[in-house]
């Protein structure tokens, strides 16, 4: 990139002088002040969080975040609400499902259907 520099730094300058001062300020930070380079919170309000996402890729923001992090922030009980039971079942297997459960657990659930029955 370094290479577009000199053909296009004088035309940035000349078109977009405030801009040109926050890439040079920014140039001289990322050597000496650590965090993040530009602030996209102005790109986020005048395109839209969804579309920020969807240019970036949902896969790839949360493989970024973790997807751990994603069911921390958003609740273990929202995403199995979204997905749904026979969405897990069919995705693990009854038996794939059981084998995750502790003995008390399958006592537990065992007892709740032959109490339903």
């Amino acid at each position: 990139m370094r290479s577009l520099w000199p053909a296009y730094s004088g035309w940035l300058a000349m078109l977009f002088p405030t801009l040109w001062e926050e890439v040079k300020e920014m140039g001289r930070r990322t050597n000496t002040h650590p965090g993040p380079l530009i602030d996209l919170r102005p790109v986020i309000e005048f395109l839209g969080l969804r579309e920020v996402i969807e240019q970036a890729g949902v896969k790839r923001v949360v493989d970024a975040v973790g997807v751990k992090r994603v069911v921390e922030e958003v609740g273990v009980k929202h995403v199995l609400d979204e997905v749904g039971s026979e969405r897990i079942l069919a995705e693990m297997g009854i038996a794939g499902f059981l084998a995750d459960l502790t003995p008390k657990q399958k006592r537990d659930i065992l007892r709740h259907l032959r109490q339903g029955e």
